[in-house]
């Protein structure tokens, strides 16, 4: 019987999380289980009710929690974040899938505020302050002085994953920003986004994306944090040319200038090597390992120092549009359930719940909701993550 009693839910809000996740209603109902769409429609406005079991399906198909429905008022949009497409692509508006994934990270920032009694106020981590109308090298190398990498650690790193690891990690700690990695998400629907607002800022990248890449759009991400903005991005074009968005295309520069100084680029052997032999690929994998950074993205550099011309640019361009900008699916083998889990959460977020965890400050079963994880293997998880950074 008690799958048939009515659930008495706000229609305002039943309407608001479905339009908010993007979904259609005749496509709602059917991921709901409602088998006629009239019925949602008149549930959203108020003229009928769904059941208990409905509204359970449409929390789930919505990503939102389950009490929510029963709010007096709609919430005020917690998340205005800045997306990132791939270039060569139109603008979109990005899946509710890609959206459930940003609902998802909002989630754990809001449980972390709540755990934390954290505000803008007493949040300890103080924000340079940028501006679009200073030098893009120069705010580079500012960056890169707070983040505490230079050059000579920057090429001693021994791969690309090391790479993302340390400009990653050197982000949360210097600035307490969660950054977290998107699973099942394809790169042309979201690239990456960030939320400006403190405390606990957020940047997200793609875990689909190729690893220099996701260097990249992270140091791209903090760039619009410092400059206080969690915009919409129409699009990830390095090329100013096609691009109108004068913040988009600073955030570029500035993050090719961290990955690339400008000191150190002009002077490599290498850049002399490739400018004299204008095409080499081998020349420009060596540039691309050496800076941890996509082969694009270094030619871009390269032609704003006019160490090469817009038509060896384009060229290369127009060649790579061909190629998938996507690692490959797993196919099982080898796959780690913790280390990935861990890879794709903020590590600044898991330290802190697995503090207030040990300090019995906060429940097991609040942590594995909020966390998305059985119970059972929250011990493991914990003893995975101490031993990689403790």
């Amino acid at each position: 019987m008690g799958r048939y009693i009515v659930a008495l839910a706000n229609p305002a809000i039943l309407k608001w999380a479905r339009r908010s996740i993007g979904y259609e209603i005749e496509v709602a109902a059917k991921k709901i289980g409602i088998s006629n769409p009239e019925k949602l429609k008149k549930a959203e406005e108020g003229k009928e009710e769904l059941t208990i079991n409905q509204l359970r399906n449409a929390a789930r198909v919505y990503g939102r929690p389950f009490p929510i429905f029963y709010l007096d008022k709609i919430p005020k949009n917690e998340i205005d974040p800045d997306f990132r497409v791939l270039y060569g692509k139109e603008s979109k508006k990005i899946s509710p899938k890609a959206k459930k994934k940003i609902m998802e990270v909002s989630q754990k920032r809001n449980y972390l505020i709540e755990i934390t009694n954290m505000n803008e106020s007493n949040f300890p981590y103080e924000f340079i302050k940028i501006s679009m109308d200073e030098n893009f090298n120069d705010i580079a190398s500012k960056i890169r002085n707070e983040l505490n990498i230079d050059y000579n650690t920057q090429i001693k790193w021994k791969d690309e994953y090391k790479a993302i690891n340390s400009w990653r990690d050197a982000i949360e700690n210097r600035f307490g920003i969660l950054v977290f990695q998107l699973d099942n998400i394809e790169i042309d629907d979201l690239r990456g986004f960030c939320l400006s607002k403190k405390p606990f800022p957020i940047i997200a990248v793609n875990s689909k994306d190729l690893t220099y890449a996701k260097c990249f759009t992270l140091l791209h991400e903090l760039c619009h944090i410092l400059l206080e903005t969690s915009k919409l991005c129409k699009d990830n074009d390095l090329d100013e040319m096609s691009n109108n968005n004068q913040e988009e295309i600073f955030c570029n520069f500035v993050s090719g200038a961290i990955l690339a100084p400008k000191e150190y680029l002009i002077k490599d052997e290498l850049v002399k090597l490739y400018k004299d032999n204008k095409g080499d690929y081998q020349i420009l994998t060596k540039l691309s390992d050496k800076y941890r950074m996509s082969k694009e993205a270094i030619l871009r550099r390269l032609l704003i120092l006019n160490s090469i011309t817009n038509n060896d640019y384009q060229t290369y361009r127009n060649q790579m549009s061909l190629i998938k900008h996507q690692i490959p699916e797993r196919n099982g083998s080898g796959f780690n359930y913790y280390t990935t889990f861990i890879s794709r959460n903020s590590h600044k977020y898991l330290s802190i719940i697995f503090s207030e965890l040990e300090k019995e400050k906060i429940s097991l079963v609040d942590t594995s909701l909020n966390m998305k994880i059985k119970i059972n293997n929250l011990d493991t998880l914990m003893n995975k993550f101490y031993k990689r950074f403790k």
